[in-house]
């Protein structure tokens, strides 16, 4: 499933090509992905208007509209956007595509079909509307805050940091990733963590989705020692060279180091 990181990603690509640029048109091909309007309604309110900026919060990406409004697009499992150019094919299991008066094309691609496509007067209403805690990369949200916030809470870290109320953005892969990076097992208690170690998981939580939104501009640059590169049934620690184990958390399977966070 796309986390923030990857929308992070799916915002720039809007950024570089969806803004600024009048819309001639939407073609709506899985018309069951739009809420709250119909396909020929959000039609309606896209053409001749033009994006002006992004905004994302958790795992849902904002484009504000010159008129007033905004483009809500979540995109489920599988979901990312693709631009493509006149004359050039869309991508397959192009859900919903965006036509620009200059020719160019912005493809909502979703291989699952559980993603959304809505519109808004305002991210509020939305954020208010599922329930959505603080963005896990808000710069106003404190570490002192991070840790009241999950010291409240019962159960495991991981299922914690995959809360969407709790906190948005984050996903089974990269909390996989901050508890390998935390050295703490899977099925690690929150209630078994004090204050000055909830405050280093959200450190830990804000320099990783920074590596990994940094790595969508330039894939290299993820570090050799993030599990990242080993995630799978054969992986082996990027540290250790152990062996990788997996349990089920919440439903996902989870993968770990034993040496490394026993």
């Amino acid at each position: 499933m796309p986390e923030l990181p990857d929308v992070a990603g799916f915002q720039a690509r809007f950024d570089r090509h969806g803004l600024r640029r009048p819309v001639a048109g939407l073609h709506v091909d899985e018309p069951r992905l739009v809420r709250e309007t119909s396909a020929q309604g959000l039609g309606r309110r896209l053409k001749d208007r033009a994006f002006t900026a992004t905004h994302r919060h958790g795992k849902f990406l904002f484009a504000q509209g010159d008129g007033g409004g905004l483009l809500v697009l979540h995109f489920g499992m599988t979901g990312y956007l693709a631009f493509y150019g006149e004359g050039e094919e869309p991508p397959e299991k192009a859900a919903a595509v965006i036509d620009f008066r200059d020719g160019g094309h912005l493809a909502y691609v979703s291989l699952r079909l559980l993603g959304r496509i809505a519109w808004t007067a305002a991210p509020e209403d939305v954020i208010q509307g599922e329930k959505l805690g603080p963005d896990a990369l808000d710069a106003w949200w404190t570490a002192e805050q991070f840790a009241q916030r999950f010291a409240e809470r019962r159960g495991m870290l991981k299922s914690a940091l995959m809360n969407q109320s709790l906190i948005a953005g984050i996903g089974n892969i990269y909390s996989d990733e901050i508890l390998f990076q935390c050295g703490l097992p899977p099925k690690t208690k929150v209630q078994a963590l004090d204050s000055d170690r909830l405050r280093e998981v959200q450190s830990v939580t804000r320099r990783v989705l920074r590596t990994a939104v940094r790595a969508h501009q330039a894939p290299h640059s993820i570090p050799r020692t993030y599990l990242l590169h080993r995630r799978s049934e054969d992986g082996t620690c990027p540290r250790c060279n152990a062996d990788l184990a997996s349990v089920k958390v919440s439903g996902r399977t989870s993968y770990y180091c034993p040496r490394c966070q026993g």
